[in-house]
């Protein structure tokens, strides 16, 4: 009797002690994967703020170039570059140029022509709100059908003295005397991104939605698909802010 209440008890205080080694090797375990998540999330949400720092400021100190594709991403209708802040619309020469480049995949070849930081590939109809063009404002359906016109001046020109009662030669020579077909497709597409420029999650938004495709694609975008957006939003409105006040 008393030998088998012994062997129970031995029994016993061999399963609290395995018990006891198998919780302890789990929370030992917990422990080291939830620090070693930490020290990662940290390390990713700190290379994810720098290489932000690194975009924003290439915005106001260095070049990015922007294009504007067809919804399969299989030609180019437009583009520009960003420098320091300013505009430079693609000539008839220099659409030609990245258009070889764009048709043969060469997306690096584009950001050394222009010596920009990144390349920002937008498919048309990422952008759906009407814009500003000298004194005008033009709907979207206007200027998708300028961009995708081969005579955007003649067009352009037509539809102001539509809506405006005035000449339809006062517009097209005022448009001819400062663009060509290629630069003003150009400054249309530099107004669309400008019109959206205030809202700190058009970028991420259209990231995450397909609708834009950046080169090199860094970090800070990598990230954007496994972050809400509530988490995003914060990021980008601290960032502009903090900007804005340096």
């Amino acid at each position: 009797m008393i030998m088998s209440l012994l062997i129970t008890l031995l029994i016993l205080i061999l399963v609290v002690f395995l018990v006891f080694k198998i919780v302890h090797v789990i929370l030992k375990t917990i422990i080291i994967v939830g620090v070693l998540l930490f020290l990662i999330f940290g390390l990713l949400s700190f290379l994810a703020y720098t290489d932000g720092v690194s975009f924003k400021m290439s915005f106001t100190n260095g070049t990015n170039t922007f294009l504007l594709v067809s919804p399969d991403s299989s030609s180019l209708i437009t583009g520009f570059a960003l420098h320091k802040g300013s505009p430079v619309f693609f000539t008839q020469s220099t659409f030609s140029n990245i258009k070889l480049k764009y048709a043969d995949k060469n997306l690096k070849g584009i950001n050394d022509f222009f010596n920009s930081s990144r390349l920002l590939i937008f498919k048309q109809g990422s952008f759906n709100s009407s814009i500003s063009f000298d004194k005008y404002t033009l709907p979207y359906s206007e200027v998708n059908a300028v961009l995708l016109s081969p005579t955007p001046i003649k067009d352009l020109a037509h539809y102001l003295a539509d809506n405006n009662d005035e000449n339809y030669t006062v517009f097209y020579y005022s448009l001819s005397n400062t663009f060509d077909n290629s630069s003003l497709k150009s400054a249309l597409f530099a107004e669309q991104v400008n019109s959206e420029a205030s809202n700190p999650l058009f970028l991420f938004n259209s990231y995450k939605s397909g609708s834009l495709k950046v080169f090199p694609n860094t970090i800070l975008f990598k990230t954007v698909n496994f972050v809400p957006l509530s988490m995003i939003k914060d990021f980008a409105s601290k960032f502009i802010n903090s900007s804005e006040e340096r």
